[in-house]
């Protein structure tokens, strides 16, 4: 089956072939593309009727397009996201973990700060000796969580957060069976 002009996919070889260019954002000519660019048009840059740009899609996830629901107002050609982002105590929303009792299905949600009165630094004071486990600060202690569980941890730096990826080569074709719009 020949391709569709515009079409786009992924291939294991990283050269150029005939009829195919690089998804890699350059700008061309409009008189040497005009198939391609009657097409894409200035979808993804460049001076109108002069020259365009190619889809850049070098490392990009790529979503489809929200052209219905409005719900993720993702329009064709926008690049939306970075590539670093530095997740911080202060960009995380606040949040609750929930502790459930060995053996038993009642449970409860705590936010924790820190020790009580009756607790030892990064540890949190839990009674067992009621029938629902509940917060104590008046007893002695007779239930340590670890300072891991009720404490900030980690150091602040950033870190890679990607999902699983494997790299190939990205192109459009720039000759072929023209889209006939419905």
């Amino acid at each position: 089956m020949d391709a569709f002009v515009g079409e786009i996919r992924w291939f294991a070889f990283n050269f150029e072939i005939i009829d195919w260019m690089p998804c890699d954002g350059r700008e061309v000519q409009v008189v040497a593309n005009q198939a391609l660019y009657a097409v894409i048009g200035n979808t993804y840059g460049g001076k109108t009727n002069v020259t365009f740009k190619l889809p850049s899609l070098k490392g990009l996830a790529i979503p489809g397009a929200d052209m219905r629901s409005g719900i993720y107002p993702m329009p064709q050609g926008k690049q939306i996201g970075s590539e670093n982002t530095t997740l911080t105590y202060g960009t995380m929303p606040n949040h609750t973990h929930q502790m459930v009792r060995p053996g038993g299905s009642k449970n409860f949600n705590q936010k924790f700060s820190g020790p009580t009165s009756t607790s030892s630094p990064g540890s949190m004071a839990i009674s067992n000796n009621s029938t629902i486990p509940a917060l104590d600060k008046s007893g002695a202690p007779n239930t340590s969580l670890h300072f891991e569980a009720v404490s900030m941890v980690g150091g602040g730096a950033a870190h890679d957060n990607m999902q699983p990826f494997q790299v190939l080569n990205a192109f459009i074709c720039t000759s072929g069976v023209f889209p006939v719009r419905p």
